[in-house]
């Protein structure tokens, strides 16, 4: 798996984020040739330092959510608003990018009007 991007998310991004926010991280990663060649591509892969599902994220938690880079192009070719809003990210919530992501951000438009 070779990641090509990670960003701050949710509040963080869009600048509504208080002192007991959580950190939502998304990002994009191209498989590894063994799950491409067998057909084990995941849509998401996603971490989250919250155990339990009952009580409510705190400022310490953070969740992440990387996909695939086939599953990525598919939510921005739709005009899905996660995928949009990281094709449109800012760069000081990038965290990391890798130079395919600056060319994917290059054809933005394209990719998402399909022209």
């Amino acid at each position: 798996m070779l990641k090509i991007v990670e960003m701050r998310f949710g509040s963080h991004l869009y600048g509504t984020d208080t002192p007991n926010s959580d950190l939502d991280i998304k990002g994009v990663f191209i498989p590894s040739v063994e799950d491409i060649l067998l057909n084990r591509i995941p849509k998401s892969i996603t971490e989250n330092t919250k155990k339990t599902s009952d009580v409510k994220n705190t400022c310490d938690d953070v969740d992440k959510e990387f996909y695939s880079i086939h599953y990525f192009l598919k939510l921005a070719c739709e005009g899905e608003t996660v995928a949009l809003d990281m094709l449109h990210v800012n760069p000081e919530n990038i965290i990391y990018s890798h130079p395919v992501w600056h060319q994917l951000q290059l054809l933005r438009s394209t990719i998402v009007t399909g022209k």
